[in-house]
C-alpha cells in the first residue's frame, strides 16, 4: 500500500496505486460518483436538482448550513 494525497480534500489515504484519473480518498470518490464525475460515467448530473436537494436538507435540519458552507469555502481556497 502507498500513502497518497487526495486531490480534493488534501487528506492522506492508503491505496494500492495512483489512479490515472486522479487520486481521491474514498469519501471524495463517492461524491464524484454521486455527481456523475467518476470514471467511466458518461451522463451529466442535474445541478439544479442538487441545489434544491441541499436546500431541502438544510431546511429539514438534516444538513448543517455552516458545515456545508465551510466545506465550499475550504474547497475554493
Amino acid at each position: 500500500m502507498k500513502t497518497l494525497l487526495c486531490e480534493i480534500c488534501r487528506e492522506k489515504f492508503e491505496a494500492a496505486h495512483s489512479r490515472p484519473r486522479g487520486d481521491h480518498c474514498e469519501e471524495c470518490a463517492v461524491w464524484l460518483r454521486a455527481l456523475t464525475w467518476g470514471p467511466f460515467q458518461d451522463h451529466h448530473a442535474n445541478y439544479e436538482k442538487l441545489g434544491m436537494t441541499i436546500a431541502y436538507l438544510i431546511k429539514k435540519d438534516e444538513l448543517k448550513e455552516k458545515d456545508f458552507i465551510h466545506g465550499l469555502i475550504k474547497g475554493v481556497r
